[in-house]
């Protein structure tokens, strides 16, 4: 695991883009929540690694309910060897710390069920809500480690969050539909229907998105290099945060 030694560039980039993001609504990301964020990343990208990596829906069933109860309990024997369960260990003693084990939990088994419900449905609707409560799961996971007191627009600054988050795995899956369904990892047919529904999601949020924001026009320009084809690296909060792991496939 990356974390605390040698830090993967994806994930110094992530917190790059936070402080990026962050500074107008006078958060400092100093070096202590830089690491906290790289952390949650790191997090983010095993449980995902590791759940996508099972093809059976209920042997996925039984690893993200041993991952719950790793994190709850600290119980680790149910997990598969590898790197998770330290990786699970190393989060949790942070969460512990900050007095937010029960909320990530919480936030946790409900991305892992709308997740579920993302690879199995057959509505485009459905698949496009299950999309965005994912972002918004991904991103109160890593609000939980925003200091909130250092926040001197706090409330604002966690809309704005919830919104981008959201914006930015709607925009992954438009970059991944078509290759999700070709690996056999969604059943809903891409095509222009689900498209448009994808890209009306986008649509009624991005005025949202560029109210809440301080400085639109440097947003726009910072978001510009995610949404042209062939970007890969969509900040949310995930990784998204920014670069969600957690809801990109």
């Amino acid at each position: 695991m990356p974390y605390p030694g040698e830090v993967r560039p994806e994930y110094e980039a992530l917190a790059h883009d936070f402080r990026a993001l962050a500074a107008p609504f006078d958060l400092t990301v100093d070096e202590s929540l830089e690491k906290d964020l790289v952390l949650v990343a790191t997090s983010f990208e095993a449980i995902d690694r590791y759940v996508d990596a099972v093809s059976d829906g209920a042997d996925r069933a039984r690893l993200c309910d041993a991952i719950l109860g790793a994190l709850r309990e600290a119980i680790a024997g149910d997990l598969p060897r590898g790197g998770l369960a330290a990786t699970l260990a190393e989060i949790r003693a942070r969460l512990v710390d900050l007095g937010a084990v029960d909320a990530f939990v919480a936030h946790l088994a409900r991305f892992f069920v709308r997740s579920e419900a993302l690879r199995r449905t057959a509505s485009a609707g459905e698949f496009v809500r299950c999309v965005l409560d994912e972002a918004r799961c991904a991103a109160e996971m890593t609000l939980l480690v925003v200091p909130a007191g250092s926040v001197g627009r706090g409330a604002r600054f966690s809309r704005f969050f919830r919104v981008l988050s959201e914006i930015a795995n709607l925009v992954d899956k438009l970059h991944d539909v078509r290759g999700d369904w070709s690996r056999g990892e969604m059943t809903v047919r891409p095509g222009i229907f689900l498209h448009g529904r994808l890209l009306a999601a986008f649509a009624l949020r991005l005025p949202s998105l560029l109210v809440l924001a301080h400085g639109p026009v440097q947003l726009i320009a910072w978001g510009m290099r995610y949404v042209l084809p062939g970007s890969r690296e969509l900040p949310s909060a995930r990784s998204h945060v920014t670069s969600a792991p957690m809801t990109r496939r």
